[in-house]
């Protein structure tokens, strides 16, 4: 807004008032009472321009960002670290003992009903790396008959600070729709909200369909069927799938009669799923690189690689989805098995039994079981240089 406001700008508008006959060349009187009014007058139009920026949620940033969402109750997450359960035998561990691992502190946090202990990152966020189960955990002070002190499995995978636009997105999103008002739009906040024990948000979506149930046995989403609502959660990968699915029904409509007990409104009955998977089969011919895969070629690694790599694909399609449908192009799969080092080309490759492009309903996560269920010829080739001329420009 006032970027036009520089010092230079405002000084050279202060002299062209100077009247006729006046000397304003740098070093006279009039130059040098205007200088120093003009560069405090470029400070203020700074700071006026900064301002003007922090009062507009789309360009706001930090603690100006931070206190607008804090005046709507919108919730901003900070890092959490990571928490391990903790093995060891001998010695008498308590709440507050520190460890040493991997480059970090722990502290023992926190003891269960049952007597088992946790550990917990001193440093928050995600670029702490993970401990592998196992990894030896070494006391910052002697604990008198300690003989084992391991990580164990992981309870709570830790999560960064919200950024800037996660927090400009959810204060927008707050900002567009009524409170509680219970439409597709509140259900899905809802579903985005839901913590699990430690504070932990593990649905990474949600699918919601009001007015709809699901029929297990033919897999469709029948509809027009009154005060229900369909829900389907994309759960992340780092939590059980069937608990957190479990704990959420239990906080939206514990049991599925709609008397107003959870969460969603009196008369209404929630019906919650995980996303369903879809069994998907391939086939293909593929030429392999000797020099990669040497002259006998282990078709079940290659199989397990396609499995591992198509699996991620077909997840970030579902994540990245917004519509009806996913979308499953063949050409796109063919350039994913392709960019598989030592897979030089693939030919004749077939989805499901077909050759066709095809589309699966959102609430679907399309996923190859195993690897048993690809199928492919396998073909070797050899490089021969002379097959080959080097080409330079001229």
């Amino acid at each position: 807004m006032f970027e036009e406001k520089t010092y230079k700008k405002l000084l050279a508008k202060c002299m062209s008032y100077a009247p006729n006959g006046i000397d304003t060349s740098e070093g006279s009187v009039m130059y040098d009472v205007a200088a120093p009014l003009c560069m405090l007058l470029a400070e203020a139009y700074a700071d006026l321009s900064l301002l003007n920026e922090q009062v507009k949620i789309p360009t706001m940033t930090g603690e100006y960002l931070s206190a607008k969402a804090e005046e709507y109750n919108v919730k901003i997450n900070s890092a959490t670290p990571w928490i391990y359960k903790y093995v060891y035998e001998g010695g008498d561990v308590c709440a507050g003992d520190r460890f040493f691992a991997d480059g970090y502190y722990y502290t023992i946090n926190a003891i269960d009903e049952d007597g088992g202990l946790y550990l917990e990152c001193e440093t928050a966020g995600t670029a702490v790396p993970k401990l592998a189960v196992g990894t030896r955990v070494i006391p910052a002070y002697t604990i008198p008959g300690l003989t084992l002190s391991q990580a164990g499995e992981v309870f709570r995978y830790p999560t960064d600070d919200d950024t800037d636009e996660e927090i400009r997105s959810n204060l927008q999103e707050a900002l567009a729709q009524p409170s509680e008002n219970a439409n597709v739009a509140q259900v899905k906040k809802w579903a985005k909200d839901f913590e699990i024990s430690g504070g932990i948000k593990p649905i990474k979506a949600s699918i919601v369909y009001a007015c709809s149930v699901y029929d297990e046995k033919i897999n469709v989403v029948i509809k027009n069927i009154p005060n229900n609502v369909l829900i389907f959660l994309n759960v992340d990968d780092n939590y059980d799938e069937s608990e957190v699915v479990e704990e959420f029904q239990e906080y939206i409509d514990p049991d599925r009669l709609g008397f107003g007990e959870g969460k969603g409104v009196i008369g209404t009955i929630y019906n919650v799923y995980p996303l369903i998977t879809l069994p998907v089969t391939l086939s293909a011919k593929l030429y392999l690189k000797r020099s990669v895969f040497g002259a006998n070629v282990d078709t079940a690694e290659i199989k397990d690689t396609i499995t591992r790599k198509l699996n991620k694909y077909f997840d970030d399609l579902v994540d990245g989805s917004s519509g009806d449908y996913v979308y499953i192009y063949v050409d796109n799969l063919k350039s994913e098995i392709q960019s598989i080092t030592g897979i030089s080309n693939c030919e004749n490759l077939s989805i499901c039994n077909g050759h066709k492009n095809i589309k699966i309903a959102i609430f679907k996560r399309p996923h190859i079981v195993s690897a048993d269920d690809i199928n492919i010829d396998v073909v070797i080739q050899e490089v021969n240089p002379d097959d080959f001329e080097e080409y330079s420009a001229k």
